[in-house]
């Protein structure tokens, strides 16, 4: 999805809490559990949605046709969508899913995964709108740009004010993964120098999603220690970009020696970040969602949110955020936790795994998989 810029989280967020307790809620969450009036919405070309993004008041979808299994893409709102053409040039891309979609001041681009070769593994293609035609084509890349041995797989996608760039997972020299970016240096897509990011024989780095704040990336994920008296297991992190193009990893939380947690998506506007994703807890409670804040000045504070149960190896919380409502979804419960107003709401939602999730004026849009089956649902947030 993308993360775009606007007026902040003002109207959520004033008066939350003073500074000396930031992560104290003013209200005790409220549950609702009345039903809500979700729309599934049929896309043009019978198009089966897997990715979000909003730009410009509209909502962009990638994914593919139903009848034919291949690339597809629109754009629209509420009941009027527009089909773009997509025109491949590889094997691949004649079948590739737009699991990743952005809008860029040149137009939309993509990330298309599909599977070959003869162990099945993921092929990944790279789309993006030609200037005359206005055509999503694809741009056919040589294998070792995101292929090989050292290929770990491409997690997301974001426009910046240098360009889109690719977020991802590599091992340098067939070493250890960890995390990697990727920029358009047209024709060709090639990783950047990084090193701040890449994993050693004593710290393993693993992104999930990135945001944009302020111009400057921010990347959530997860990371393990392997030094004497580190700690092995996953543990949530958020990298933080400065205004040099540094990097600086932040934990939101305490870790222990028992402790787990994985960071899985972010939502950014003009001076905020919110980050999801799920955590151990000591005591019978388990695994729970978490929710986090990166500020403008790139400080990571934790917020304290309903208690939410999070399955570990199933869920991929997914967030969406506006600048008066952030909607937290486990992932697998059927349920939609909206934050509006200072207080948290808990309502029913379609039932599926959901994929992505983006907010578009004043309305929820999500992408859910049910029995292999994948729909985009709208509801109005003010009827939530």
């Amino acid at each position: 999805m993308i993360r775009r810029a606007a007026l902040g989280l003002v109207a959520v967020f004033a008066g939350w809490a003073p500074p000396a307790a930031a992560t104290t809620p003013p209200t005790t969450p409220a549950s609702t559990p009345a039903s809500t009036p979700w729309v599934r919405i049929e896309l043009p070309g019978g198009l089966s949605p897997a990715s979000l993004t909003a730009a410009g008041g509209e909502l962009w979808v990638g994914g593919r046709q139903t009848a034919d299994a291949r690339p597809a893409i629109a754009h629209g709102g509420a009941a009027r969508w527009t089909a773009v053409t997509v025109q491949p040039s590889t094997v691949y891309g004649e079948e590739a899913d737009l699991v990743h979609v952005v809008e860029a001041p040149d137009g939309p681009h993509a990330i298309g995964i599909a599977t070959g070769g003869q162990h099945l593994l993921p092929r990944w293609t790279l789309w993006a709108q030609d200037p005359v035609t206005h055509h999503l084509v694809e741009q056919p890349q040589s294998f070792e740009t995101f292929g090989g041995p050292s290929a770990g797989g491409l997690t997301d996608l974001i426009a910046t004010p240098d360009g889109v760039r690719i977020l991802g997972i590599w091992a340098p020299n067939s070493s250890w993964y960890g995390t990697a970016l990727w920029s358009l240096r047209a024709p060709d897509w090639q990783r950047d120098a990084e090193p701040a990011l890449a994993s050693t024989d004593d710290l393993q780095q693993l992104p999930a999603r990135v945001g944009l704040l302020g111009g400057r990336l921010v990347i959530v994920g997860t990371i393990a220690r392997f030094d004497v008296g580190g700690n092995p297991m996953s543990q949530q992190v958020v990298w933080v970009q400065d205004g040099a193009g540094a990097w600086r990893a932040v934990q939101p939380r305490p870790t222990g020696p028992s402790s787990n947690g994985v960071l899985t998506d972010i939502g950014c506007l003009a001076d905020t970040c919110l980050a999801v994703g799920g955590e151990t807890r000591t005591g019978p409670s388990g695994w729970h969602l978490t929710l986090d804040r990166v500020d403008a000045a790139g400080r990571v504070t934790a917020l304290t949110m309903p208690e939410i149960p999070f399955v570990i190896g199933a869920d991929q919380p997914r967030l969406a955020v506006s600048e008066t409502a952030v909607a937290v979804l486990s992932g697998t419960d059927p349920v939609l936790h909206l934050l509006r107003d200072r207080r948290w709401t808990v309502t029913a939602r379609p039932p599926g795994r959901v994929l992505d999730a983006e907010i578009v004026d004043a309305d929820l849009y999500l992408v859910i998989e049910d029995s292999g089956r994948r729909a985009l649902w709208r509801a109005a947030l003010g009827t939530i």
